[in-house]
Formats: structure tokens, C-alpha cells, sequence
């Protein structure tokens, strides 16, 4: 990015049902091979305060900054009516020049996974 940025912020537009999960990491300016970048999950909902800061860095675990319902119809192919809206968002990073983004969706059954469209990624000043 021409300007450094000190928040991000993920939506995502998630089918995720009662079987599976969907948690989201994130990088700053790491220009390393992948397997050599380290990933800080995003706060998570149990982890912001009222006014939106974070609790304890330490207790961050990849959630979104609301607790979303999660669907309890099992599809192959979802309807729009079924995609959920997720967010992501962390404040008061150091400055940084270049993010990357780690989507991790999850199932206790393997016929039933998370599907997701319509993804944003934004870094703000």
C-alpha cells in the first residue's frame, strides 16, 4: 500500500452451519515465504469490550466481531437467504504497508463444510 495503515477490517458473506466454524488471521508486514509468516487471529466477539477494544490480546481466537447465528439447514448449494454477514476488524496495529488474510473453515462432518462469497478486505489509516 502507497500509505501505511493501522486497522483492518474482513467481511465476509459466510454459509457456515451448526457443524462447522470459520475464523479468520491475519499478517502485517511479513514479505516472507508462507509457510514462514506468522498469523495473529482477529479478536473474536468474546474478546471486545463494550466500546469494541480488545480484552487480552492473548485470548484472540479468530472469530467475528459479532456472535452470528449459524444456520441449521444442510445444502449443497445455499440460497443467499442462507449466506450470513461476518465481520473482522482489529484497531491500533502498528503502521504497516502489506497484510495478508488466512481464512480457516472447519466441520465435524466432512459432507458438510462453510461456503463463502463476497469477500472485503480493507486497511484503514
Amino acid at each position: 500500500m502507497e500509505n501505511p495503515a493501522t486497522s483492518l477490517e474482513v467481511i465476509i458473506d459466510g454459509y457456515v452451519p451448526d457443524l462447522c466454524d470459520l475464523r479468520v488471521f491475519y499478517a502485517v508486514n511479513q514479505d516472507k515465504k508462507l509457510d514462514d509468516v506468522i498469523f495473529t487471529p482477529f479478536p473474536g466477539y468474546k474478546n471486545l469490550n463494550n466500546d469494541g477494544k480488545i480484552i487480552t490480546q492473548t485470548k484472540s481466537d479468530g472469530a467475528s466481531d459479532l456472535n452470528v447465528p449459524k444456520v441449521d439447514q444442510y445444502v449443497q448449494t445455499p440460497t443467499a437467504d442462507l449466506f450470513r454477514e461476518y465481520s473482522f476488524s482489529t484497531d491500533d496495529l502498528s503502521p504497516f504497508a502489506q497484510f495478508r488474510i488466512k481464512i480457516v473453515g472447519t466441520s465435524t462432518n466432512a459432507a458438510v463444510v462453510p461456503q463463502l462469497r463476497n469477500l472485503r478486505a480493507t486497511a484503514l489509516a
